[in-house]
């Protein structure tokens, strides 16, 4: 019987409606691909599924974390597997020296809680606080203080993977390297004569060992070949890297590094970007961890922005800086580095006096500017058009002419405004440039622009064409032209030995198309000021409170632009009329108008204002709302009324019951309602938490219209709760820990708390949902969180800080929905409140209960938390979009959350669930 995607996942998580397709059709780079369907699978043997169904129909594959891609490896025209949703586990291990995690973890989610441990991961990118841990590691991302040696590929301890064939392996497994020769014989076999074909190979050997002194990401990590003798260290290395082309990270397990917490920055200014670079060399062997370049162009993109040094708009033309900080884990060893900064600040040709500082609030109005060029370009480019941005590295000893070189070379191809700046310290410079792809003219004139790039980079100076962002579909076409055709040869037959069908993210990494760098371009359509400036990065979307519900504020824009790019060419046209009628609910209603997204992004977008406005052309009247204003005491007595009636209603005739007579009473009135659910709690006498409290207050309380309607329930006694430790225990111990490991679930301890904070999450939830409270009707939801609150903060009592002890795992729980715009925003306001909540939605009670904790413990619970990930979407750019293969269009997801469990669809959704039947050949799309 043949297989089809119905009978691997339930309907309600494969998409492949119109609006989810254009929704998740971009990354972060300058490519767009229109998936077949989204797939959003929440066990290995799903993925397994995934696999065979790929390979059996010949459809292409991609597996997407948080798609803040720059280089296009992130989508596709098959199957995008998204596994942003359910793969986020994590726990510390071995004393806090490892730590394990799902690739669908944010990573500074893991350095906050490494942090108050004094350790940290040794990648740091730019983008960590939206990136997730599948994408740190397929990408081997680095960043500003990574270099060559703190990277995944240096600090990875283990993973378990699962390739294409289906295999899935525990690399930290005692017999792991036995069980992989036994049971994958060809492969093992395989890996071990590549290894040979680089050993035997004296010139092959000593230019893949130079290659990798200096940062490279352009093609497979071949220096794999080098540094490890078994065939599973071999693919363990090389899975790093390889953008999900090899086979799909389950879990990786990193080392942990010190988190240095002693800092000393200084900017220094130069005549030209020449004696810049000229003096990176001098700089680094001072002992610098960060040194930071930005051309003049660059510092004048930040000039103007609030915050930031004020002689930068005093620099002449043709300026540069270089922002350095040294970083120590004491103050004896920052003595040294200072008097380091000292004798190097002698020898420099500057034009400035620089002034070293060791207080956190100058040195973030320092890190300020460099933080802010790629969002202050963006924000300036020229509307329609899209930010380009490329990474390259040099030897250290040629930066100072490479740096020239590029800088005529944009002179040349007429981009004056753009920008080069980047970590220095390892040769790595990123450049920006604006570009529109609407004509074959100027999509010409940017395949020209590249060429004459490769040729610098890789000819001339022997450098690397991609230093940290990826290969992607931008770099596939020159990965033979820096390695060679040997290299590349051993890249291909890597790629086959591990892909036969070829159908795992294919044309990322081995490309045969040289022109695969101008092809599937982004055009980004207008549509209005308020947000025509977004450059699609996904910063927005881990702070989004519907990310996990509906569209995230990147995914809005998109539809939107693809929306106007489409009416362009036919304003009615039955896929405007589909996307702007599920667009109402998933990309209007649910928008929780809050402005968080604004918080994170890079160019100050507030997408909740521009929803805003597309809600006020629908109000066709402002007589109810005009009333409610002037009478808000009277409808908050009657909002009361109606929650007392409705749970007096439940008793009777269930909750299903009360929300079939506000269905009812809605398609008589024509009027759209709150719908009744489960959790909405009994309505309070008063709210009287705050009252009464002497001392200190170790708590945060964020009142609103919907906490004075849905407070503390009447059957609260009391105003604060003073929580015990506690530990709460499975039946049997995780089987992935090994014995007697520490499992330490992503929070810190547990602060003091009042009920009117968060009035009552209970204790004997989902584990996975780290509960605050004792009663059962107030649970986190949506993601929301203090992290996303970066102000505020909560000490912990002293109490709690000691080291925890040992929990074993819990079985995991499926979320449930968010059912209604009123449950959600009730869920907003109790997430507000529930302190370093790192939670998903809600989810439904499970049997554990908290038990009495071992002598001197502190309370450690498992939880799942939400790393704000949404997918990345973006915009449309093509006229039309092609309907997915018979074989994967699967039923419509409705334009409101699915039902509960066990409970029948609706007649008209039924008739949508039908099996998928097979195609005979891949689906092409326009």
């Amino acid at each position: 019987m043949p297989m089809n995607l119905t009978t691997i996942l339930p309907a309600s998580r494969i998409r492949d409606r119109l609006i989810d397709r254009i929704a998740y059709a971009n990354d972060a780079s300058y490519f767009r691909l229109v998936p077949q369907a989204v797939v959003q699978p929440n066990s290995i043997g799903e993925i397994q599924s995934l696999f065979k169904f790929s390979q059996q129909n010949k459809i292409p594959m991609t597996f997407r974390a948080a798609g803040t891609s720059l280089s296009g490896q992130a989508v596709t025209d098959g199957i995008l597997v998204d596994i942003s949703k359910h793969w986020g586990e994590f726990s510390v291990e071995a004393d806090v020296n490892r730590i394990r995690f799902q690739p669908g973890i944010v990573g500074g989610l893991l350095n906050n809680v490494l942090k108050p441990h004094g350790r940290r991961i040794g990648p740091d990118p730019a983008s960590i606080d939206a990136c997730m841990m599948g994408g740190i590691l397929a990408n081997n991302s680095s960043g500003m203080c990574c270099g060559t040696t703190e990277n995944s590929y240096k600090t990875i301890h283990s993973m378990t993977f699962v390739l294409p064939n289906g295999f899935v392996l525990d690399t930290a497994d005692p017999n792991a390297n036995q069980i992989f020769e036994n049971e994958q014989p060809q492969i093992a076999q395989g890996l071990l004569e590549l290894k040979e074909r680089v050993t035997s190979n004296p010139q092959l050997s000593t230019r893949i060992a130079k290659r990798y002194q200096i940062k490279n990401n352009n093609g497979y990590l071949l220096n794999a070949f080098l540094d490890f003798d078994s065939p599973l260290d071999i693919l363990v290395h090389l899975l790093i890297g390889s953008e999900g082309t090899l086979g799909f990270i389950a879990e990786g397990v990193l080392h942990t590094l010190p988190d240095f917490t002693h800092k000393y920055t200084g900017q220094m200014y130069f005549k030209n970007i020449r004696d810049a670079a000229a003096a990176i060399y001098p700089i680094k062997q001072s002992g610098a961890r960060a040194a930071e370049i930005m051309d003049r162009e660059s510092l004048r993109a930040v000039e103007n922005n609030a915050g930031v040094p004020a002689i930068l708009k005093q620099l002449p033309n043709g300026a540069a800086a270089i922002l350095v900080e040294y970083q120590a884990a004491d103050s004896e060893s920052m003595l040294q580095f200072k008097k380091e900064a000292q004798r190097v600040i002698g020898e420099l040709k500057l034009i400035h006096d620089v002034e070293f500082t060791d207080d956190p609030i100058q040195q973030a109005a320092l890190w300020k500017p460099r933080k802010g060029i790629i969002a202050s370009v963006g924000a300036m480019r020229p509307r329609g058009t899209t930010s380009v941005n490329e990474d390259v590295a040099f030897p250290v000893e040629h930066l100072a002419d490479a740096v020239t070189d590029l800088r005529h070379l944009f002179d040349d191809f007429g981009y004056a405004e753009g920008v080069i700046f980047g970590h220095a310290k390892d040769g790595n410079l990123h450049f920006l440039i604006n570009q529109a792809f609407d004509t074959p003219e100027q999509i010409n004139h940017f395949d020209n622009f590249m060429q004459a790039m490769v040729k610098i980079v890789s000819g001339k100076y022997d450098g690397s064409l991609k230093a940290e962002h990826g290969t992607g579909r931008n770099m596939a076409p020159f990965v033979e032209t820096e390695w060679g055709s040997e290299a590349y040869s051993i890249m291909r037959n890597l790629k086959s030995l591990l892909d036969p069908d070829g159908m795992l993210n294919p044309n990322v990494l081995i490309n045969d198309d040289p022109k695969a760098h101008v092809t599937h371009l982004k055009s980004l359509s207008l549509v209005a000021p308020e947000i025509d400036k977004c450059i699609e990065c996904g910063f927005c979307e881990p702070k989004c409170p519907s990310r996990r519900l509906t569209l995230t504020p990147r995914q809005r824009i998109v539809v939107q632009r693809e929306l106007a790019s489409m009416r362009l060419v036919d304003s009615n046209s039955p896929e405007i009329d589909s996307v702007s009628t599920a667009y109402a609910y998933a990309g209007i209603d649910t928008c929780a108008l809050d402005g968080l997204c604004g918080t994170a992004c890079p160019v100050g977008i507030d997408t909740g204002k521009f929803i805003k406005k597309l809600r006020e052309k629908r109000v066709t009247s402002n007589k109810s709302a005009e009333w409610i204003v002037e009478n808000f005491g009277v409808a908050e007595k009657v909002t009361g009324i109606g929650v007392s009636l409705g749970h007096a209603a439940e008793k009777v005739i269930g909750v299903n019951g009360v929300k079939s007579i506000s269905v009812t009473v809605e398609k008589i009135t024509r009027t759209r309602l709150p719908k009744w659910n489960k959790s909405i709690p009994r309505l309070p006498k008063k709210l009287s938490g705050l009252r009464g409290l002497g001392g200190s207050k170790e708590f945060i309380y964020f009142p609103s219209c919907i906490s004075r309607q849905l407070g503390v329930p009447s059957s609260s006694t009391s105003s604060t709760f003073n929580l015990k430790p506690s530990t709460c225990h499975s039946a049997k111990p995780s089987s992935r820990s090994p014995s007697g490991q520490t499992s330490i679930y992503k929070f810190p301890p547990t602060p003091r708390v009042t009920a009117a904070a968060c009035p009552s999450l209970p204790r004997d939830t989902n584990p996975r949902i780290r509960p605050l409270f004792t009663k059962p009707s107030c649970r986190c939801g949506n993601g929301l969180s203090m992290e996303n609150i970066p102000s505020l903060s909560i000490q912990p009592p002293a109490h709690t800080r000691s080291k925890p002890a040992a929990m074993t795992s819990h079985p995991k729980t499926k979320p449930s929905g968010v059912n209604s715009p009123f449950s959600m925003a009730w869920n907003f306001c109790t997430t507000m409140s529930c302190l370093n909540s790192k939670s998903t939605p809600w989810t439904k009670k499970s049997s554990c209960t908290p038990t009495a904790p071992p002598a001197n413990s502190t309370s450690i619970r498992k939880c799942t938390p939400s790393p704000g990930n949404a997918p990345n979407p973006q915009l449309c750019r093509s006229t039309s979009v092609a309907a997915p293969s018979q074989a994967i269009a699967a039923s419509p997801i409705p334009n409101s959350p699915p039902p509960p469990p066990k409970k029948k669809a609706p007649k008209s959704l039924q008739k949508n669930t039908a099996a998928i039947t097979l195609p005979t050949s891949p689906a092409k799309l326009a």
